[in-house]
């Protein structure tokens, strides 16, 4: 018995062990990995390639040119929450229709401003709902049919006196105005330094998705912004941020750059593509590429509730989508490192 167990042993060593199926085995597995190299390598090329057709190489310079023309960089540096407000109220605007319409609108009809709202405020207002940012939930103003849920206060309120594009737009203002005022106490920039350093001070595997929700999760009680126009916004401000506001460029390097950007002549140049992306294998470690690519929250198709009481979009494009999927796969391979052509 024990004779026959050890022929046994000996035959399938010596099989194991036989140049002939060793060589074999080994091609086969050889084959194998070039296969998926290859592969892999092949996808890597269309991506790039959509991000080269699709974003300028010097998309980044041209947007900061832009905020600084606005006046974006200086008012960091002076804590101009006006001036903020007045930029990503009109960025706002650009959602849901065509950059020259919306453009085309706000030349003639002018747009919702830190100080005219502040203005109003001064006089004093009886609706209930302008208390506060947290009674100003579910206020419900219609443009076209001009009500909303307090029509007794309708004809004294300031809310209609902006002639928007639509009365979601006028709802986005006023909240924005009571979220900076009450929440941020109104120091837009005092706010978002904040919120970094206290996301930075805890220690857990995602930083930069945790810098990303720092922002992101209270600004996305706002009424009518969606995670996908948030975080591009709040983008183009890290990034053109002064350069002794390293973590905010840190932070704008990490969001995601999916779908229509709603900034005003960014859009034009990356509609609907994948912008700025390039191949960067010095990289930093602690930025892995899933966390560059992956946006800070899931996009549901279709429009979103919020809790201001309405409704906002949040579907990304189609190709947007694919080409953000095709990204995420890749980077959290590791074959290839991907992020934003901004570096600090």
């Amino acid at each position: 018995m024990m004779a026959a167990s050890q022929r046994a042993r000996r035959t399938h060593a010596s099989k194991q062990n036989h140049p002939r199926r060793n060589k074999r085995e080994a091609g086969t597995a050889a084959t194998l990995r070039s296969r998926r190299v290859g592969a892999l390598d092949h996808a890597v090329r269309v991506v790039h390639g959509v991000c080269c057709l699709a974003g300028s190489a010097s998309l980044i310079d041209d947007l900061r040119a832009e905020l600084r023309a606005e006046g974006v960089p200086a008012a960091i540096r002076r804590h101009d929450t006006a001036t903020l407000f007045d930029w990503l109220i009109a960025a706002l605007s650009y959602q849901g229709i065509s950059d020259r319409v919306a453009s085309g609108y706000m030349e003639r009809h002018g747009r919702a401003r830190w100080a005219d709202i502040d203005a109003k405020f001064g006089h004093g207002t009886s609706c209930p709902k302008l208390q506060s940012y947290w009674h100003y939930h579910g206020c419900r103003y219609d443009k076209i049919s001009r009500t909303c849920t307090e029509p007794d206060h309708i004809d004294h309120c300031p809310v209609p006196s902006h002639d928007l594009r639509n009365g979601r737009l006028n709802q986005t203002a006023y909240s924005l105005y009571f979220f900076v005022r009450d929440i941020a106490d109104g120091d837009l920039v005092g706010w978002i330094d904040r919120q970094l350093r206290e996301a930075d001070s805890l220690h857990n595997a995602d930083r930069p998705a945790r810098l990303r929700e720092a922002l992101i999760g209270p600004l996305r009680e706002v009424h009518g912004v969606s995670d996908k126009v948030l975080t591009m916004t709040l983008s183009c401000i890290l990034l053109t941020a002064p350069r002794s506001y390293e973590i905010w460029r840190e932070v704008g390097a990490t969001m995601t750059w999916l779908g229509s950007a709603p900034t005003i002549s960014m859009a034009r140049r990356a509609t609907g593509q994948v912008a700025a992306l390039t191949l960067l294998p010095w990289w930093p470690s602690e930025l892995t590429p899933g966390a560059l690519i992956r946006p800070s929250r899931p996009f549901s198709r279709g429009l979103c509730s919020t809790p201001s009481g309405g409704t906002a979009l949040s579907s990304a494009s189609t190709c947007a989508t694919a080409t953000g999927s095709m990204i995420g796969s890749l980077a959290t391979m590791s074959i290839a490192r991907f992020a934003t052509s901004v570096i600090v």
